[in-house]
């Protein structure tokens, strides 16, 4: 899958807003943006939990290889071609090697992707890949952390029922307009079955994404992936990060209820039934800002574009995974 020739200028990156009506039930969202003093970069994030390439299938689930076109699809819709942005990046869960392979040769020569395996540090073992394109974002930083008592090495940690990592990525832009801006992305997937690991490993992914954005001076930090919490679940994960002090915050929230940039359905987990086959379906997976000092909720929202949960089923009737992909756009 290729990207786009040339990063649009700025001309190219006005925005024609629409309004809710004044006569909608819900209230008006003035969604004027500031006069911006720069030239911004106009991001794509896009976080999907693929479902590993399973063999024990579930009643209405496909093998990956009936799933893979469909994926291969949305990625093309959501990121290839000159009317996406070059600086998408893709962040997936559940990979297994194949998985990762097939991916990497039918996206091409133009993206690259950077993981590890979670069991082993190399190739054992679900990865959490990233996906970007050299030509317009430089690595600047690797490093995969383990969400356990023992974070630099393979390991379970607390009530786990996995190993589970987080793979931070630092990038350096070079888009002229920005050049030499930083954005770290953490990419994640918290465990299932224990509300401890899941509570412990949100806390230990702050403390880190803290420490790298000193370190490395990062400009902007965004952290998705499946957190396997609801955002209603107590003293779970989402609670976790979008506490006072953490420094994150769901895009979500920046938004209204009738808020013309949210697009699509709520739930993000339908199962491969569309209800949740052995679990309710919910939202599970999310994108998270990463508010720099002294930034408002408000100033935040002004960056964000547009919130998509994208549909995973059309009528082929091949779900493509149990979850739904979730598009985010910001202006940064």
């Amino acid at each position: 899958m290729g990207g786009g020739d040339k990063y649009p200028n700025k001309h190219e990156l006005q925005v024609h807003r629409l309004q809710v009506p004044a006569t909608a039930i819900c209230t008006q969202h003035d969604m004027t943006l500031p006069p911006a003093k720069i030239d911004p970069i106009a991001l794509r994030i896009i976080t999907h939990n693929i479902r590993y390439a399973a063999t024990n299938l579930f009643r209405h689930e496909r093998p990956w290889s009936e799933r893979l076109p469909n994926i291969l699809r949305q990625f093309r819709h959501y990121a290839a071609g000159p009317f996406n942005p070059p600086s998408t990046i893709i962040c997936l869960q559940e990979v297994l090697l194949c998985q990762l392979n097939d991916l990497a040769v039918a996206f091409g020569d133009v993206w690259t992707h950077v993981g590890i395996g979670r069991d082993d540090g190399k190739a054992a073992g679900e990865f959490n890949p990233i996906f970007y394109q050299p030509e317009y974002w430089a690595r600047a930083h690797l490093e995969t952390v383990w969400l356990s008592e023992t974070p630099e090495q393979p390991g379970l940690g607390w009530d786990a029922g996995s190993n589970r990592i987080c793979t931070c990525l630092v990038l350096r832009s070079r888009f002229a307009a920005r050049a030499n801006r930083t954005v770290m992305i953490l990419n994640t997937h918290l465990d299932n079955a224990g509300p401890i690991a899941r509570r412990h490993g949100a806390e230990l992914i702050v403390e880190y994404a803290r420490s790298w954005q000193k370190k490395f001076s990062v400009d902007h930090m965004l952290l998705m992936g499946d957190l396997n919490s609801t955002r209603d679940e107590k003293h779970g994960a989402w609670k976790v990060l979008n506490s006072v002090g953490s420094s994150f915050v769901d895009v979500d929230r920046l938004l209204t209820p009738c808020d013309v940039r949210r697009f699509g359905d709520k739930i993000t987990f339908t199962g491969f039934d569309g209800n949740g086959d052995d679990d309710p379906p919910g939202t599970l997976d999310f994108v998270h800002y990463g508010l720099n000092e002294k930034e408002t909720l408000l100033e935040a929202s002004h960056k964000l574009e547009s919130y998509t949960v994208v549909p995973n089923l059309f009528d082929d009737d091949v779900r493509c995974s149990d979850h739904r992909a979730v598009v985010v756009d910001l202006m940064l």
